[in-house]
């Protein structure tokens, strides 16, 4: 089956390069960990999990060159993959910053463990709230898939309300990537309820907005 997202090297040598990186930090990260390493802070960025050297250093990269070999291959499965050619582009550049993001969330988490004190719970707000920007800024680029965008019941039944929901959600995503940045400047009991509130931000407005725009849709064909 020919992959629809046209994978070479060119496109995908950042995220190889990326994986390869961190799989090989994982052997200097290994022979430095102490017998526990932090690996999950709670909202106010104490530490509240812990794992094995082993776990702490080869479990991520592993995880994270999996979640690539599907961002590479799912795309062929979708029964819409004929449009991957219409946003090929934007695809590889979702598919970049979610590899990105996660190489950059274990390496933060590596160098913690060995002993830099890094501000944890500041930097991950402010890592996810740049993701959002990058991703919110090419969503209305997103064609219909079954496989990335905001998809609901709704957006896959009707092309136009999916470029409306597409277009509404990346503007979301930017404010609720902003909002992700400003979290890390607020005070503690503050970043939980602007967290539920980004949540609902991008996930349940794009939701009850492709709802309405397909009724409307709906409305006026049956006029």
């Amino acid at each position: 089956m020919t992959n629809p997202i046209n994978a070479n090297w060119r496109t995908e040598w950042p995220p190889i390069a990326m994986i390869t990186a961190s799989l090989l930090s994982g052997l200097y990260f290994y022979s430095r960990f102490p017998e526990r390493v932090p690996s999950h802070w709670g909202v106010s960025g104490q530490v509240d999990g812990w794992s094995s050297p082993f776990t702490a250093a080869f479990l991520m990269p592993v995880m994270i060159a999996a979640i690539y070999l599907l961002l590479l291959f799912v795309p062929g499965l979708d029964p819409k993959r004929d449009r991957y050619q219409e946003f090929g582009r934007v695809y590889h550049i979702f598919k970049n910053t979610i590899i990105g993001f996660m190489v950059a969330l274990y390496f933060l988490v590596g160098l913690n463990g060995i002993g830099y004190d890094l501000p944890i719970g500041a930097l991950v707000p402010a890592m996810v709230g740049v993701m959002f920007i990058l991703i919110g800024n090419y969503m209305s680029k997103l064609r219909l898939n079954w496989f990335i965008g905001a998809r609901t019941p709704w957006t896959l039944s009707s092309e136009n309300v999916w470029n409306k929901t597409n277009r509404l959600s990346g503007k979301l995503f930017v404010l609720g990537g902003l909002l992700m940045l400003a979290e890390t400047v607020l005070p503690i009991s503050w970043r939980m309820p602007v967290l539920i509130f980004i949540v609902l931000l991008v996930a349940l407005i794009p939701f009850i907005y492709s709802y309405f725009a397909y009724s409307k849709e709906e409305r006026e064909k049956n006029k």
